[in-house]
């Protein structure tokens, strides 16, 4: 029987090499020792280091987020939201379901809980806890309003596939992620304080993935993965859209789907292919959209889902005047005069916070929107100069900044959460800049940005050796001049 102090030893060598590429030099060397020390068969001694290793450093990752970063957490433990018609054993049950549609799709996350826990300082389970159950962000839940759409390249110029998402919700306690666990796709996106899910997000694959809530339906589970745990899933394991509409319906078949009372709504895209995809928790449907444009509030269009909708016609009218109003500001007032859509039209759209022909109807960007995202995906060289525009708060009270996919780190205040708070206060007190002043601060964000696209295209094209790398470091050096130029303007 092998000694486990050899294993322990070996283990926290292995655990102290950040740098994923000394993986199989490592793992090989360390694997001798191992089969000299307990005569075990080398390549179970190198999947067992390599396996080991892997769950160590973004077990490792995420408690040092945790650690540094959620602060708030360490001073006070969040109230978790348990559910109050639930008995105490039907709470057990839920856990146990939802560990082994962990165990299942995400193994790595129970690493993650575990090492949030310690460096908490909290009981064995409580993240965990938090992820199934979620947190009292506040004591009046609001219903979800997303709205997204996606523009395909021929209505772009052909340069460029764009993807939005305005994200409605209870909680305004936003940070910008930036996330790279060994072995996986490395991705950015936001989510909520102390989240380990996303809400949207682009991976270094540049593959995108937003998700709206669909429509009420009687289909549903309530113990297992929710849509921002999802798409994290989804971001990291597939290279594809074809591979992540797959993946999800996959997830769904298993049970690993929860989303309260209502279905969901899913546009996932990468350069060439892209899908719309409505499911609930028993029915699930995806078709590909080839050219134009597709928008979604949160109404199901599918003939395969209406069978099981229980959407209300108010609800089917607030919908529509709200995909109406992204057909209007970017078909009617733009396509149709000649031009082709941009970011900077894509962010005016997120914007709109009145639909005139109805002032009840909630808008685009109502008093729950708090965040605007645009994934901008180029079509030349999509794993190198794509990038997302995010507006870290209601879009029309903060700028849309953008931030390359290849980005290696966010700053600190976004990752804790403090430049959020920051545009949330002023949001609270009514104060905000007009739409004129926030596009004047995006022009310059937005010249910065393109020259730098312009500059890292060139040495793309040339394939120089290191054209990837200095391609990233140019793109890296212009979103820290964006960032000085938005915290500068009061962002």
């Amino acid at each position: 029987m092998m000694d486990t102090g050899i294993i322990i030893k070996i283990l926290q060598k292995v655990k102290n090499m950040k740098n994923f590429d000394f993986i199989k030099q490592s793992s090989r060397f360390f694997a001798g020792k191992l089969v000299a020390a307990g005569k075990i068969n080398l390549r179970k001694a190198v999947l067992l280091l390599v396996s080991l290793f892997m769950a160590n450093v973004f077990a490792d990752d995420l408690g040092e987020i945790a650690g540094k970063y959620w602060t708030a957490w360490k001073k006070t433990k969040p109230v978790i939201g348990y559910p109050k018609k639930c008995t105490p054993e039907q709470i057990r049950e839920r856990r146990v379901r939802f560990n082994k549609t962990v165990k299942e799709f995400a193994p790595h996350w129970l690493e993650e809980f575990a090492a949030v826990d310690r460096v908490m300082n909290w009981e064995p389970g409580s993240f965990a806890d938090i992820i199934l159950f979620g947190v009292d962000y506040r004591t009046s839940p609001a219903p979800h309003e997303c709205t997204s759409w996606l523009v395909k390249p021929d209505l772009t110029g052909g340069k460029n596939l764009l993807l939005h998402k305005n994200r409605d919700s209870k909680s305004n306690y936003l940070v910008g992620m930036r996330r790279q666990v060994p072995g996986k796709n490395s991705w950015i996106g936001h989510g909520n304080y102390g989240n380990i899910g996303t809400n949207c997000g682009i991976n270094s694959k540049a593959l995108a993935v937003v998700m709206n809530s669909g429509d009420k339906t009687l289909e549903n589970n309530f113990a297992t993965l929710q849509t921002v745990h999802i798409a994290r899933i989804l971001l990291e394991d597939c290279d594809d859209a074809p591979g992540a509409v797959k993946l999800l319906e996959k997830i769904i078949a298993a049970g690993g789907y929860s989303h309260g009372s209502n279905g969901s709504i899913w546009f996932i895209t990468d350069p060439q292919r892209s899908f719309v995809v409505e499911h609930n928790a028993k029915y699930f449907h995806a078709k590909e959209i080839f050219r134009g444009m597709a928008i979604r509030a949160n109404a199901w269009h599918f003939p395969e889902m209406l069978a099981y909708s229980l959407q209300e016609p108010k609800n089917i009218v607030n919908n529509g005047r709200r995909e109406y109003a992204v057909r209007k500001a970017l078909l009617h007032d733009i396509v149709q005069k000649g031009r082709v859509i941009t970011p900077p039209d894509m962010a005016h759209a997120a914007r709109i916070s009145k639909i005139p022909e109805a002032e009840k109807c909630y808008p685009l960007c109502g008093r729950r929107t708090v965040a605007g995202t645009t994934f901008v995906i180029d079509t030349e060289f999509p794993e190198d100069l794509s990038y997302a525009s995010f507006a870290f708060g209601p879009p029309r009270h903060t700028f849309f900044i953008p931030v390359p996919v290849t980005i290696d780190s966010l700053p600190e205040i976004l990752l804790n959460g403090k430049f959020c708070n920051e545009i949330f206060k002023r949001f609270q007190k009514g104060e905000w800049k007009k739409e004129s002043e926030l596009q004047e601060v995006e022009s310059k964000m937005n010249a910065v940005f393109e020259k730098a696209l312009n500059d890292a295209r060139k040495i793309l094209r040339n394939k120089k050796d290191n054209a990837k790398k200095d391609a990233a470091a140019i793109l890296k050096k212009a979103f820290t001049e964006v960032w000085e130029i938005a915290v500068a303007a009061g962002n």
